[in-house]
């Protein structure tokens, strides 16, 4: 049973768990492979498994997912649309999420919204806006006989969510290969097997509580956690600041505890029960910490 750190950064890099902390005492061999991706560091965690046989294919997965949403890529395809506003022959994949997202978008209350990027590159340039009127909105992302395309002044970013979505194909994978126990940390966490461990931490609090998943996966989202020109990088579509210092979702996939982790840090108390309950038989458990330190356990 592997005992880790849960602290991630929800913006251009992410940073990665501990994976590989120390096997407590009396628990299986474990092994285990670290790579880069994502603009960050990457594992995987085995009990009583070799993790080679895996490799190749966890790093296929990996390279469609760069190759289709790395904003650090000037020809990835999401790159490729915030320029052109418009992707003429999308991947399946670049569509898939699409749809997902778009999911994402109606059960957040529309909460979840990528086109926030406008928003990102406003605090980036000093909170001065291009030529272009910023178009922040999912209705801006348009399905047409041409492609995808984005209305003008429109740009997105999956740079969390192609995380966790990549989260749990290498899952799927790695379970179609016959591995039972696996922790999969792409900047979010996806468990195979029972009984992991992980502590949930702010950057303001340090250490609150301690999570264990069974099978299951979790996000961590504090938006004071990295600072664009004084603006906290987790950004609402409606405007206005953040609610929490810090939100953790459990999850039966990474996807889902991604999509919520980052919408619920905006909603205010108020709204929390009704956006969660949106989320229905996907979402496990939700821990939300206030601007004081108070943790509140909301599903």
């Amino acid at each position: 049973m592997n005992v880790l750190s849960l602290s991630r950064r929800r913006f251009m890099q992410v940073s990665a768990c501990a994976a590989g902390a120390a096997v407590l005492p009396g628990a299986a061999r474990a092994s285990s492979w670290h790579g880069r991706a994502f603009g960050a560091d990457v594992s995987l965690t085995f009990e009583g498994s070799e993790p080679d046989r895996a490799i190749d294919g966890v790093l296929a997965i990996v390279d469609a997912y760069e190759k289709a949403f790395s904003l650090h890529d000037p020809e990835s395809e999401i790159s490729r649309i915030n320029r052109d506003l418009v992707l003429a022959k999308p991947s399946a994949l670049f569509g898939r999420m699409m749809r997902d997202c778009t999911r994402a978008w109606l059960h957040t209350g529309r909460y979840f919204d990528p086109t926030v990027q406008a928003l990102w590159q406003i605090a980036r340039d000093g909170g001065v806006a291009s030529l272009q009127q910023p178009r922040v909105g999912w209705l801006a992302v348009q399905w047409t006989g041409a492609g995808i395309e984005l209305m003008p002044g429109a740009s997105i970013t999956l740079n969390g969510v192609a995380q966790g979505a990549a989260a749990d194909e290498v899952k799927t994978l790695l379970k179609g290969q016959g591995f039972d126990r696996c922790l999969i940390d792409m900047g979010e966490l996806a468990t195979i097997g029972d009984g992991w461990r992980v502590g949930v931490e702010t950057p303001e609090f340090g250490q609150l509580a301690r999570l264990t998943l069974n099978g299951t996966a979790v996000s961590t989202s504090s938006p004071n956690a990295t600072l664009v020109n004084g603006v906290p990088h987790i950004m609402s579509p409606f405007g206005g600041a953040p609610q929490w210092s810090t939100v953790t979702v459990e999850a039966k996939t990474a996807f889902w505890a991604d999509v919520f982790s980052t919408a619920l840090c905006l909603v205010r108390s108020a709204d929390m029960r009704e956006i969660i309950g949106r989320g229905g038989k996907n979402l496990v458990r939700v821990l939300a910490v206030d601007a004081r330190g108070d943790l509140q356990t909301l599903k």
